[in-house]
């Protein structure tokens, strides 16, 4: 096997940009909450995953809603497989399966595609107001 060498200039180039995207997401979460869950008080992260639901890159956030966060994309492959679709958006709140730590935590899964080819998860962990059961 060879081991190809990686530029760390774009390597710091791509993980700016990937972290940045993330931040993003997180931007936008708060600048289009209702819920002062969201806006004011910032419960929620941001995190994007690749195509083996490994954590590649986070904003800040509560850290132990994105250190499960590979969990529940592993358990979306798990489950769905090749059916993901582009047009998919995944739910998930189960804290045995998805990675939380209690049922109000929800995952919101997009799949990532290029070029008719899955590359990753944008998702988000967020607590949401009582809502039940495992769904």
């Amino acid at each position: 096997m060879t081991q190809e060498k990686i530029d760390p200039i774009r390597l710091a180039l791509v993980q700016n940009r990937l972290d940045h995207i993330a931040r993003q997401m997180g931007w936008v979460m708060t600048r289009t909450a209702r819920s002062p869950i969201f806006s004011q008080s910032h419960d929620f992260s941001c995190f994007l995953g690749d195509t083996d639901g490994i954590l590649i890159s986070q904003a800040d956030g509560i850290p132990i809603h994105t250190g499960g966060g590979g969990l529940a994309i592993r358990a979306l492959i798990a489950f769905f497989g090749e059916a993901i679709a582009p047009e998919d958006v995944f739910l998930l709140n189960d804290p045995y399966v998805a990675g939380g730590n209690h049922l109000p935590d929800w995952v919101i899964a997009r799949p990532v595609f290029h070029d008719g080819q899955r590359v990753g998860f944008a998702c988000n962990r967020a607590h949401q107001s009582d809502i039940g059961g495992g769904a």
